[in-house]
């Protein structure tokens, strides 16, 4: 907030209003529902509608009217109006500073803005003390000493007017910028499904004199009615025929020191087509062990043991690191010479994507266990291996592309969040009245 352009007076926080609220230990009112301004409840939009005896610590009691600033984790943006009450008492978080103007020419809509412009926000991050992440608060003492600008009654309703045309419109974009990472996920999902039914080279194989209708039925989605037909080209084999299948190797404590330590990698490491680096552990593994567990390049990983929704999630190991192997949480596919490695990923992310790995996984103590037999069982719908290869090509083009729309998402996301705080600085710099 510019005090150099600013052509209103400046009012500190602390002589608008910041009350001492009265406390209140709900759970002494058991069956009273409460109206809960907590911090969490701030994403949702809404107050918590709870019983006294559900709250475990004391709150503030706060009136239609108070501004709420949060004073915790200040570097995310939480400013709350309490609406007009409609049944039930309101209370609040302690971790919410009380602003309750106490002139009236003071409107709370436009207080709330004021409290969220980033001039103010600036001022605010330098009341924070605290050793870092969610233990660092804003001292309310500090805070009280910030001035926010303060015009006519009548300005204040002009600013306010024009602030919440603009907001409108920019949660409206927010609103349909919000689909599309769905819409993106949906249409790689789509993408997969036809890569491993032929749809995807259907032309290709038309233009390569291919021209024969579909055969073979074969089981690729989870309900084992939704069986496809395969391209009379293609043959229809098994995992443990296209590819090499191994359990990886027992994690056990007596393993954790030895004189032959190997990094390994775990469930905590493979994500969909992407394997995270940055947590490896090692683990004592003899020559013949090594031998046998280490991955080389075109090496496939799928999670053996993790929750029914992420069993199976498979990702190729690419020799981003040298002398690595591998644990029992984890399936290893090793693709035979007439197999594409990449083209088996592709396989592998629709099964993930259409359910057939959560059909098939034995769930024990609520963890999926895709079982590397049952896995091996499983059909491979396999084309000639210059279509396993135009397959590849295609994805890749297609998913680039998708990557480039996700990637201006996140860029109209910002440019969004940067008009915002420009029309508020310009607001309070009294410029968006001119």
């Amino acid at each position: 907030m510019s005090h150099t352009t600013n052509p209103w007076p400046l009012l500190p926080l602390g002589e608008i209003g910041l009350p001492r609220t009265p406390n209140i230990d709900p759970s002494s009112y058991p069956n009273e529902v409460f109206e809960l301004y907590s911090v969490p409840s701030f994403s949702s939009n809404g107050p918590e509608i709870v019983h006294g005896i559900a709250i475990r610590s004391n709150k503030q009691i706060v009136q239609p009217g108070d501004v709420l600033l949060c004073k915790i984790v200040p570097h995310l943006v939480r400013v709350w109006c309490v609406p007009e009450r409609r049944t039930f008492r309101q209370i609040a978080s302690g971790e919410w500073i009380v602003v309750r103007p106490e002139d009236k020419t003071i409107a709370t809509d436009y207080l709330q803005y004021a409290l969220t412009e980033p001039g103010f926000r600036s001022q605010f991050m330098e009341t924070v003390s605290g050793v870092g992440g969610s233990l660092m608060r804003a001292r309310p003492k500090a805070v009280a000493q910030i001035a926010i600008p303060v015009p006519t009654a009548g300005e204040q309703r002009r600013i306010v007017a024009k602030l919440d045309r603009l907001f409108k419109h920019t949660k409206t974009a927010r609103e349909e910028l919000s689909r599309i990472p769905r819409l993106v996920e949906r249409q790689r999902g789509a993408i997969l499904a036809a890569a491993v039914r032929g749809d995807l080279t259907q032309r290709w194989r038309a233009n390569n004199g291919e021209i024969n209708p579909a055969s073979t039925r074969v089981p690729l989605q989870s309900d084992a009615r939704s069986e496809v037909l395969l391209p009379k080209s293609w043959t229809n084999c098994r995992v443990g025929e296209a590819g090499e299948v191994t359990l990886g190797r027992q994690r056990s404590p007596r393993h954790h020191v030895g004189k032959d330590m190997r990094p390994y990698l775990r469930v905590a490491n493979v994500f969909e087509a992407r394997l995270d680096f940055r947590d490896v552990m090692e683990m004592n593994f003899t020559p013949s062990e090594f031998e046998r567990f280490k991955l080389v390049p075109g090496d496939i990983l799928l999670n053996e043991g993790q929750s029914k929704e992420l069993v199976g999630r498979p990702a190729m190991f690419n020799g981003e690191l040298d002398g690595v192997c591998f644990t029992n949480s984890l399936v290893r596919f090793r693709a035979n010479s007439s197999v594409s490695a990449e083209y088996s990923l592709i396989v592998f992310r629709h099964y993930l994507r259409s359910g057939l790995f959560q059909t098939i996984a034995n769930i024990t103590t609520n963890i999926a266990h895709l079982g590397a037999g049952r896995f091996a069982a499983l059909p491979f719908p396999t084309p000639p291996v210059a279509e396993q290869n135009e397959i590849v090509r295609i994805c890749r083009y297609k998913f680039d592309a998708l990557e480039k729309i996700a990637s201006t998402v996140g860029q109209s996301s910002a440019l969004i969040k940067r008009l915002e705080e420009s029309a508020l600085t310009y607001a309070f710099e009294g410029q968006l009245l001119m």
